[in-house]
């Protein structure tokens, strides 16, 4: 019952063996120490290796969320992309449209300069015409 009063409770020392006489008791007693100093050391290994799980989770827990904000990010980048393809689309076509409106102001505004110059012109064949007839006769 000692040694297992010392291992239970895990004192690392056992006053029934400590007081024991030279010899086999003594030879369990430092046995059953040299025992018990390997159980607080594989329980303190057991401890670490917890933490070093738990740091783990935590580590694979924050990689997973910063790979979902980078997902995250990278998804309204693309959107974003998308938009200003379709803005600039809507930009070219608005500037299409105006461009072709104004050659259509500037090609009626021609035919009507060039549409006056000719009656001009026709005006004063005719009335070079007539002096023409005029002085034959």
């Amino acid at each position: 019952p000692h040694v297992l009063c010392c291992l239970v409770c895990r004192h690392g020392f056992c006053p029934t063996l400590d007081a024991a006489p030279a010899g086999v008791g003594r030879e369990v007693a430092v046995t059953v120490k040299e025992l018990a100093s390997e159980q607080r050391s594989a329980s303190a290994v057991k401890t670490g290796l917890a933490s070093a799980r738990d740091e783990l989770a935590a580590a694979q827990k924050e990689l997973r969320r910063s790979d979902c904000d980078i997902l995250r990010r990278a998804q309204q980048a693309k959107r974003d992309i998308k938009a200003a393809e379709r803005m600039a689309d809507e930009a070219k076509h608005a500037a299409r449209a105006e461009c072709e409106w104004r050659i259509g102001e500037m090609r009626a505004t021609m035919q009507a300069e060039l549409r006056e110059q000719l009656d001009a012109l026709q005006i004063s064949m005719e009335a070079e015409a007539r002096r023409a007839d005029a002085a034959e006769a």
